[in-house]
């Protein structure tokens, strides 16, 4: 058996990996993004071009559909920590 290590580099990351600065995000107008709606049509013409599966294509647009009935998320650059794991 191997010997069990805890890690080769020890370092204090928290100062890294703050989480307050993806919560909200420097946007000046979500609005002016791309639509969820509109970037889910470019998403499935590409995947037909591709070639992909129609289950795999109706799959995708049933996950991301479900995900913006859940979150409330009209355009993609409001789309951010606080959507998915609610507003901490």
């Amino acid at each position: 058996m191997s010997k069990r290590r805890n890690g080769l580099i020890k370092a204090d990351l928290t100062e890294r990996f703050n989480l307050e600065e993806y919560v909200n995000p420097n946007v000046v107008n979500p609005k002016a993004s791309l639509s969820i709606e509109k970037a889910i049509e470019i998403s499935v013409r590409q995947m037909r071009a591709s070639g992909l599966r129609e289950r795999t294509i109706h799959d995708y647009e049933t996950f991301v559909n479900d995900f913006v009935r859940k979150t409330n998320v009209e355009y993609l650059l409001a789309i951010g920590v606080g959507a998915i794991y609610g507003s901490r």
